[in-house]
């Protein structure tokens, strides 16, 4: 096999020590970090977003689960709610800067004025 001489053999050794070290202290911090990472399965997501969404009432974190719609589209269409009064049709929305009409399209059939 291999003919290695004491210095090489300890240095082999001390790489695999520091490797074996290093990968316990990762292991420690990220099961210690308390961070839970989840992924919506493709079923839940779909459920998520076949949520009809009233965006007369709904709040940001609500609007958030519609197609398209990330955090600061919503807090748009929840300022511009506070200012004009509710929507009075579904089209309403489209008044919102951010939403054209491709994500009217999206969305039109998850939303509700009740």
């Amino acid at each position: 096999m291999l003919n290695l001489t004491n210095n090489e053999k300890a240095i082999v050794t001390f790489l695999l020590v520091a490797l074996l070290a290093g990968s316990i202290v990762h292991y420690c911090k990220v099961k210690s970090s308390g961070i839970i990472t989840y992924a919506p399965q493709p079923a839940e997501k779909e459920v998520l977003l076949s949520q009809i969404v009233n965006i007369n009432k709904a709040g940001k974190i609500d609007l958030t689960r519609l197609e398209g719609i990330g955090p600061g589209l919503a807090q748009r269409i929840v300022a511009y709610r506070e200012k004009f009064g509710p929507f009075r049709s579904k089209r309403d929305i489209s008044n919102v800067k951010g939403i054209g009409p491709k994500t009217f399209e999206k969305i039109k059939g998850s939303i509700s004025l009740e």
